[in-house]
Order: structure tokens, then sequence, then C-alpha cells
């Protein structure tokens, strides 16, 4: 969980205050994309409800659909975690549909998350398609999308922020047995506001190989 908040070193520092003789002041708000990794990973990692948490409902899904194959999974989950470092808490609910071409999985959940930066009420969608499923295989395929968006306060900045970020994934290769992301690409964007009205964005890719991710900015 990082330092994410450094986050919004940003979104509050003042870089300049106006010219002497000028009347108005004019507050430029300075986004560091070092801050916006932190940020993209937290949104992924599992310790936050990330991506990755997610990715272990879906693979009980993909398991299911071997062992007990059905038309329509459908449930609602309470999803608690608490840890010396924050919590998370969050109340989802997935309907997963038996196609020809694999699983359509759609899901939400809504919720906070706390680290020693930050805390966070937002919202998580997801829109996923879970492919290659067969049990002489220990792995699986998911492509689609997810959107996880919200509000934010910083601890370090005592300042709240806006944020939207939006994942797409390209052929996940994830592992049924551990329900651990071994190869595959997320593109994603990112879109904030802070409290004083600024906008900021950024994108990027997150590659995964041989289970090792690696995060990189566009910008």
């Amino acid at each position: 969980m990082k330092r994410l908040l450094n986050l919004l070193l940003v979104i509050g520092i003042l870089a300049g205050l106006s010219a002497c003789d000028s009347e108005d002041e004019s507050i430029y708000i300075l986004v560091n994309p070092a801050l916006i990794e932190d940020i993209v990973e937290d949104f992924i990692e599992d310790s936050s409800y990330g991506v990755e948490k997610q990715v272990e409902i879906a693979t009980k899904v993909a398991n299911e659909s071997i062992t007990h194959p059905a038309e329509v999974y459908q449930e609602s989950l309470v999803n608690y975690y608490e840890s010396e470092y924050g919590y998370y808490n969050y109340d989802m609910i997935y309907t997963a549909n038996q196609l020809e071409s694999g699983i359509e999985f759609k899901s939400s959940a809504d919720g906070e998350y706390q680290t020693p930066y930050l805390t966070s009420d937002d919202r998580v969608e997801n829109d996923w398609m879970l492919m290659a499923i067969d049990a002489g295989s220990d792995y699986y395929q998911i492509n689609g999308s997810s959107t996880r968006f919200g509000y934010q306060y910083s601890k370090t900045y005592e300042d709240s922020f806006s944020s939207k970020i939006v994942f797409t994934f390209d052929n996940l290769e994830v592992n049924r047995v551990t329900s651990r992301i071994k190869k595959g690409t997320i593109v994603f964007t990112y879109m904030g506001e802070s409290s004083y009205g600024e906008t900021y964005s950024n994108s990027g890719t997150v590659e995964y190989s041989d289970y090792v991710s690696v995060l990189s900015l566009n910008e």
C-alpha cells in the first residue's frame, strides 16, 4: 500500500503564488507521474480490493464451471480484510452466464478501503469474459474491462480528490490453482480531480510475465 499518497503530492503542492503586483493569485497544482503509478498499483493489488482480488472470485467461478456446471452463477459477497496496515470492506454481487464462447462474468462492488496514507470510498464494475477453461489445464483467460471510481482522502495532505480508472484486459492468463495472473496486458486510463478543481489524467499498461507485473505510464 505504499506512500500512495504521497498521493497527491500533488494535489496539493502550490508551485507558485502570483506576481507581487497582481491582485490575483495563480495556484498551480502539480501531478507527479510516480504518484499516479502508486495509485494505479493500489487499484490493482488484492490488499486494497483491487483487480487481483476480484480475479480470485472469477477463478472460483471458472473452477465451479468444471466441477459443478450450471448455466448461471449468482452470488452476493461481503468481502472484509484487516491488517495492521489497513483494511477493506466491500459488498459485491456477480452474475456469470455460461455461453458457448466462455463465461460472461459481470460484477459490481461498493465499499471502502484504508491504507496508512489514504481512505477511499469507491465502486468497482467488471465486465469480463472467462475463456479457455479446461479441466486438463491449470490456466484460463480473462478478457474485458473494469472501472473503478470514487472519492479518496489523503491523510498526508489532509485533502480530498476524486478519481476514475478504466482497465482493459487483453488475454490475461490466470492460474486456476493459485488465482494469480501469470501473463498478459492490462491497459489503463486514469482521470482525477483535486479539491481545487484541477483535473489530471494519464494512461499506461501493466504487463504480466511469469507472475511478475511491470507498470509503465505513457506520459
